[in-house]
């Protein structure tokens, strides 16, 4: 797991990153809590080890209020109209798309 994580870290430095809150054990119980789901362990284990999380995922930190935090990001494409909103069942990771991903 180590190894995909310095993989990770070694993308391109020239792009902008954010960089959220390490997740902690109370920011992970209440997202899953709230998606009735586990995190998976690579997923955790990126965000608490990786300096480059924010440049592709949502939050999974205790910035509960922050637009990028994953429960904001999947609140906002739940209340969209049908033909838009994510299917139940489905978590989104990151708010990354086509148009700003770096090429």
């Amino acid at each position: 797991m180590l190894a995909l994580i310095e993989q990770f870290n070694a993308l391109d430095d020239s792009l902008y990153f954010p960089h959220w809150p390490k997740p902690t054990d109370g920011s992970l119980s209440r997202i899953e809590a709230h998606f009735g789901v586990k995190l998976p362990p690579l997923l955790v284990s990126l965000a608490r080890n990786s300096r480059r999380f924010g440049q592709r995922f949502a939050s999974i930190g205790p910035n509960h209020d922050s637009p990028q935090h994953i429960i904001r990001i999947n609140s906002y494409w739940r209340r969209r109209r049908r033909t838009r909103r994510v299917p139940r069942g489905y978590v989104i990771v990151t708010d990354e798309h086509d148009d700003n991903m770096p090429h």
